[in-house]
Order: C-alpha cells, then sequence, then structure tokens
C-alpha cells in the first residue's frame, strides 16, 4: 500500500495539520473534508480495496481508544498503513474507499477519527457529522434586525479580543474577496444581548459564506459569554447603523494591493 499521495490527499493533509492548531483554517478544512475520498477498514473488499460509490451499509471496523468506541478513516493508504504498523496488525486488510460524504451517511453509529496513528488526528463526533451533512456548520449566523428609533452605540472595548482578531487576519489573508475589517464594541440596551462586539466587513464576495465563517472561528476563540455580530459594509440596500462610526476607525485588517496598482498606490500615498 505503498501510494503517492495525490493533490487532494496533499490538501487535506496540510489543512487538517493547519487547522489543529489555528482555527483560521477550520472552515476550508471542514470544506475539502466533505470533498475527499477516504479510506475505512472494512469487510466485504476484493484485492484489499472495494471503491463504494452510493450510500448503503457497509461493515466496517471500530477499535476502542481511551475515551470509547470510535471507527478510524483515513485521508490517504499511507495514513491507513502507518496505523496498521501501530496497531502491530501485520496480516492482509480490507478496506474501503468512499467520498467522504458517502461515509459519513453510511455510518452513524460510532464518532470517527481522522488519522489515528499519526502526528495529527481529528476525532468527528457525531454531532459534528451531522452538522456537517445537513450543513448547519457554515450556517451559524442568524439575521437579527434592530428596530428603527432602537438607541444603538459604538465604541472601542477596553478589551481588545486579541486571540479572536489574530485569527481573523489569518483567515482574510487566504480571502481575496474582502477588503478591510473593522471592530468595534456594540451596545443595544434593549437588546436581549446587549453587548456585543461587532465586525465591520468591506468585501465584494458573499457576505453569508464570510460571516458564517468568521462565526465558526469565533466559537474557538471568542471567550465564554461574549457574543458577536457583523455588518456588511459593501451592502448599499443593508442599514447599517455603525457603517458611519466602524469607518472612521483604523481597520484591524486592510489587504495590500499587488502589482504596479498596488506600488503606485504607496508611492502616491506617501507624503
Amino acid at each position: 500500500m505503498d501510494e503517492k499521495l495525490n493533490p487532494r490527499e496533499k490538501e487535506l493533509e496540510a489543512l487538517l495539520e493547519e487547522a489543529g492548531g489555528s482555527p483560521a483554517a477550520r472552515p476550508e478544512f471542514y470544506r475539502k473534508l466533505l470533498e475527499s475520498e477516504l479510506y475505512v477498514l472494512g469487510e466485504g473488499a476484493h484485492n484489499g480495496l472495494h471503491v463504494v460509490g452510493e450510500p448503503h451499509s457497509v461493515s466496517v471496523a471500530s477499535f476502542g481508544f481511551e475515551d470509547g468506541l470510535k471507527t478510524p478513516v483515513f485521508s490517504s493508504l499511507e495514513k491507513l498503513q502507518l496505523f496498521l504498523t501501530r496497531m502491530g496488525l501485520t496480516e492482509a486488510q480490507h478496506f474501503i474507499r468512499m467520498s467522504a460524504r458517502t461515509l459519513f451517511e453510511s455510518i452513524n453509529k460510532n464518532p470517527l477519527m481522522l488519522n489515528p496513528g499519526s502526528d495529527v488526528a481529528k476525532e468527528l463526533t457525531l454531532a459534528e457529522i451531522e452538522s456537517l451533512l445537513d450543513g448547519s456548520i457554515f450556517s451559524k449566523v442568524e439575521k437579527v434586525t434592530v428596530p428603527e428609533q432602537t438607541s444603538v452605540f459604538y465604541g472601542q472595548p477596553a478589551e481588545y479580543p486579541e486571540p479572536l482578531v489574530a485569527q481573523l487576519v489569518k483567515y482574510f489573508e487566504k480571502q481575496e474577496t474582502v477588503n478591510a475589517a473593522y471592530l468595534a464594541l456594540m451596545i443595544v440596551p434593549n437588546m436581549e444581548n446587549p453587548m456585543s462586539y461587532v465586525i465591520g466587513i468591506d468585501h465584494h464576495g458573499n457576505f453569508d459564506t464570510i460571516a458564517n465563517d468568521i462565526s465558526l472561528i469565533a466559537g474557538e476563540v471568542l471567550e465564554k459569554g461574549k457574543s458577536l455580530t457583523f455588518e456588511d459594509l459593501s451592502d448599499p440596500t443593508e442599514r447599517n447603523a455603525g457603517e458611519g462610526y466602524l469607518k472612521t476607525t483604523e481597520p484591524f485588517y486592510r489587504r495590500e494591493k499587488k502589482g504596479l496598482l498596488g506600488a503606485l498606490a504607496t508611492w502616491f500615498g506617501k507624503k
């Protein structure tokens, strides 16, 4: 089972490693995971490999880990072989290759462990798998309309959320559609959660995707009890109470212009 990694396998494994240490990479990791093909130890294979195309009942092997029974799955044959070697399983093993989505739809009894035995592994809980399948992991933002005549106050937070901002900068650096991002503290006295951070986004892409990705990232780094709201600074149809204030502040992220136009902008910006 000495097989060179294909580009998709390399990309997924690189994202898994990056996402392990950086929440900013997790939205992209989850998307690539759903698009990938995975390997799982299972019965019914012929000559070692059985490819499954459509969701159906498959017999797969589960193993006891320190915190319970899990089904190991692998991003490549190389990672599967490494697991077998470290488990001392030297006899020929049957394994199945299928799309991640098909695998998730076919196996729903135990949590999965991606690449166990490798330097970087990740547990996929049943709730996490369900949210990947129904898309809710990418749809965490709810739209809330502040009634007209409601008092809304903006200012800079006394406690600046440095961990959140650091991860958002990493995320925005890979999003070519984001031009700039601003942060403030918003206070709406009559709301259920009167105080929250607000992120204003100047962009030319899909605002909902950007906001949902930020929400996923924030869930990993934002202090418990803190909330986050978003304002689309590029949609003229949106009534954004904070746009006037946000754009008077220095953005915590601004995309650098590249090439000749960027050089000219830098030159003419000099005093």
